[in-house]
């Protein structure tokens, strides 16, 4: 049997490090943003509040980053290996604190 997309609702809550702040907007390093912890390149992210109006990458010293706001929905589609199904991961941003980005899984 082949698959080629693998959808992942990663069930712990996960924590992500505020990289830098533009505008006074936290933001997150979108190749941090995969949960299979294996070498993937990241195809694309997709963050928004579900209104369809997405928030904004910028490209930083500190590589791509993504802007990130209390609520959003956040999608990570990525692919380990060209033979490998890519894999889409889902969270909603639940609280941002301490300069950490904290979130709850979201089961598409």
């Amino acid at each position: 049997m082949r698959f080629d997309v693998v959808i992942n609702a990663p069930m712990e809550p996960r924590v992500f490090r505020v990289v830098t702040v533009i505008n006074g907007v936290p933001c997150i390093s979108v190749t941090k943003l995969d949960t299979d912890n294996f070498p993937s390149e990241t195809i694309k992210v997709y963050c928004g509040d579900g209104s369809g109006n997405a928030t904004s990458q910028h490209e930083t010293s500190e590589g791509l980053v993504q802007e990130i706001y209390e609520g959003d929905y956040v999608g990570v589609c990525s692919k380990r290996a060209e033979d490998f199904p890519a894999t889409l991961n889902s969270f909603y941003v639940v609280a941002i604190r301490d300069n950490q980005v904290i979130t709850k899984n979201a089961i598409l």
